[in-house]
């Protein structure tokens, strides 16, 4: 997933005014509002929820030379919202050492589905308790590692 910046296809501009374009559009929530705009009709029968943690190509942390030892630091988790298709209807992207949980509420915020699904991850009284006051259904049957909130 991903590639490093300096890889990116001539076509796009140097690689330092697109990291940076990327950056600024991602500070100023151009990335959510582009999502929402191209979102037509999402169907919230279900709403899904989980995060998958990017780690940093090891030569992330600059050019030839750079310092791998803070490495740890550059990695990424996408939280994702999906509709009962799995189509994204929301995204956010956080420091890789976020925990899921403390994101759930940013992610479910507004939305009204009848069932919210998410992993033990999300376990929380805090995320039953607002998915409850956004009339989601709220259940404790499980599985192994999927839990119906």
């Amino acid at each position: 997933m991903g590639a490093p910046w300096r890889d990116l296809p001539p076509d796009y501009g140097g690689w330092s005014n697109t990291h940076r374009r990327f950056i600024r559009w991602c500070d100023k929530g151009i990335w959510e509002k582009l999502l929402e705009i191209l979102i037509d009709n999402p169907d919230y029968k279900w709403l899904m929820i989980d995060a998958s943690h990017c780690k940093v190509y090891p030569h992330a942390s600059g050019a030839k030379g750079g310092n791998q030892e803070d490495k740890r630091e550059l990695n990424t988790k996408i939280h994702l919202a999906v509709d009962a298709h799995g189509i994204p209807v929301r995204i956010f992207i956080t420091q890789g050492t976020t925990a899921d949980c403390t994101q759930a509420g940013r992610l479910i915020e507004g939305i009204s589905a009848d069932y919210l699904l998410a992993d033990r991850g999300y376990d929380s009284n805090a995320i039953i308790e607002q998915a409850e006051k956004q009339a989601m259904n709220s259940s404790k049957e499980e599985s192994q590692n999927v839990k119906l909130l």
